[in-house]
Formats: C-alpha cells, sequence, structure tokens
C-alpha cells in the first residue's frame, strides 16, 4: 500500500504506551520482590519460632528489611501492615483457609511452605519485557524509528534475563538506572506531539477502498477471492 505513510501515525505519545507503561510494570515488580522478599522472611522466622506475635515479627521485618519511614515506629507500623498484606494476599490466591496471623503460622510448619514457587509476576520472561520496553521506547523517542530487532551485547543480555541467568535485584536495579535516560529522550525528541491524523485517516480510508474493490472483482489474495467468509450475523447483532 504506501509504508511511506507509516510515520504519520507515530508522535511522542510513544512515551506513554512504550515508555510510561514500562514504569509502571517496574513499579509492580518492585512491590511484588518486597512482598515475596517479606514472604520468605516472616515464613522462616514463624517457622523457627511459631509463637510470635504480629509485633514481634513486624520488629523483625523492619530492622531486617531497612523500610523506609520518617521514625522507627513508623517503620514498624508500615512492617505490620506488609505482615498483614501478606495474609491476606496468601488467603486470596487460597493458600490460606483463613485471613489472620494463626493461619499463617500453622501454614509455616506445614510442608506446603517448602514448594513455593515465584509468584507469576516475578518469572523472568515478565523481567525480560520489562527492560525490552524501556530500550524499546529511548531508541523510538530518540531516533523516531521503531526498532523491532535486537543484536549484540544488548541481545545478550535480554536472553540472559530471559533464562532467568540475572537475579531479579539486578534487573530492577539495570531499568531504574535507565530512567533518566528515558526522560532525556522524551524531552529531546524530534517526534511531532501528536500523530498525523489527516494523513493516517486518508491512508485508512484507502485501505478500505482498496480491499473492498479487490474483494468486489475476485482477484486473487487475501483481501479478494481468498478472502475468508463473512461471519453471519446473529439475531442479536442485527437489533
Amino acid at each position: 500500500m504506501d509504508l511511506g505513510a507509516r510515520d504519520a501515525f507515530v508522535s511522542q505519545l510513544v512515551y506513554g504506551t512504550f515508555g510510561r507503561y514500562a514504569l509502571s510494570q517496574l513499579g509492580k515488580l518492585q512491590q511484588a520482590a518486597r512482598l515475596a522478599e517479606h514472604r520468605t522472611l516472616v515464613l522462616e522466622w514463624l517457622r523457627q519460632d511459631p509463637t510470635l506475635t504480629l509485633d514481634a515479627l513486624a520488629g523483625r521485618l523492619a530492622a531486617a528489611t531497612a523500610i523506609d519511614a520518617p521514625t522507627s515506629h513508623d517503620a514498624q507500623a508500615r512492617a505490620r501492615d506488609y505482615v498483614k498484606q501478606l495474609y491476606h494476599s496468601m488467603h486470596d490466591q487460597g493458600l490460606l483457609v483463613r485471613s489472620d496471623l494463626e493461619t499463617l503460622r500453622a501454614f509455616a510448619v506445614s510442608e506446603d511452605a517448602r514448594g513455593f514457587e515465584l509468584p507469576r509476576e516475578l518469572r523472568p520472561k515478565n523481567a525480560y519485557n520489562l527492560l525490552r520496553l524501556i530500550g524499546s521506547a529511548i531508541a523510538w523517542l530518540r531516533t523516531g524509528v521503531p526498532s523491532l530487532r535486537v543484536e549484540g551485547a544488548v541481545r545478550e543480555e535480554l536472553l540472559a534475563v530471559k533464562r532467568g541467568e540475572v537475579a531479579l535485584d539486578e534487573v530492577l536495579r539495570r531499568a531504574e538506572s535507565r530512567i533518566p535516560e528515558l526522560e532525556d529522550a522524551r524531552r529531546s525528541t524530534k517526534l511531532p506531539r501528536f500523530p498525523d491524523v489527516a494523513r493516517a485517516d486518508a491512508l485508512l480510508r484507502r485501505l478500505r477502498q482498496e480491499t473492498a474493490r479487490r474483494w468486489i472483482g475476485g482477484q486473487p489474495g487475501a483481501f479478494g477471492a481468498d478472502a475468508p467468509p463473512l461471519p453471519p450475523v446473529s439475531e442479536e447483532e442485527s437489533t
């Protein structure tokens, strides 16, 4: 058709589609990693001493994870909320029959607590996608051209992440380190602020006309004689 019109669809909105989405995924992965760390620590402490109270667990957690808070009292309050969030979350996942500390204690000393897999959101594929999204956003904003191929050292780095050979903490550190680069690419991009709606609309109209012409004329090809039959219209759709 008209590949020269591809740039009509591209604009600085790429930052939102790729960059801002990647940043939201980074936040979710950081939170999931923090909760996974808390879960591991709390279950191990309860396995060693099932009599630990909520306050005792919160004190240990605040000290072990260096929770960022204005005061030590605030840090312990946040740690207490994290422990509560842990057993609420495990209950929601069907791992605990009740959402309370007593049930969490019972789970911690059971065999079920030893066979945990990583939460779905912490699997290597998601970490790989995060780094690739950020890299794609930076490259597109800088060059104005989408890059679908990754080569050289960057490709090897991404494959190592995808194979699970890079610790999640390191992946998150690398992702965070590229945020200033992403923001700089957004500020200095030569891409137009918005897509060229008029050119895009004209192209889409030509595509529809050409598709209709081929189908009506019975020309060979996927948009002509070889096009699949139209789906039947149901009574609900026609009303």
